[in-house]
């Protein structure tokens, strides 16, 4: 059984119904079985004092980002416009030339 605060139940057969396309939980057959399901699982959140047993916009607000309930952002990135430094001849000081060819000076 699957049970969302803001949506209706859901409740399938693994065996008859692997890819849970048909939902058994209005299934008049099943109606007693579904509300035993649904206070063991009410008796089980209480016991264990679930921290996500509130609605998703408080949960939002005051467990994913407290204090203020937002999202932060980063600052945007900056570039770096220095220009690297030379030498006389023009070659950049921080880059090292790499050769992919093979070594011949043997």
């Amino acid at each position: 059984m699957i049970s969302y605060s803001t949506a209706a139940p859901e409740a399938a057969g693994p065996v008859a119904d692997p890819f849970e396309i048909h939902n058994l939980a209005f299934d008049p057959k099943r109606v007693e079985k579904m509300s035993e399901m649904r206070e063991v699982l009410d008796a089980w959140i209480e016991m264990c004092d679930d921290p996500l047993d509130m609605p998703e916009d408080e949960l939002v607000r005051t467990r994913v980002y407290p204090p203020e309930g937002k999202q932060r952002t980063t600052a945007p990135p900056r570039a770096n416009r220095t220009r690297p430094k030379t030498t006389p001849r023009g070659r950049f000081t921080t880059v090292r030339r790499i050769s992919t060819r093979p070594d011949r000076s043997r």
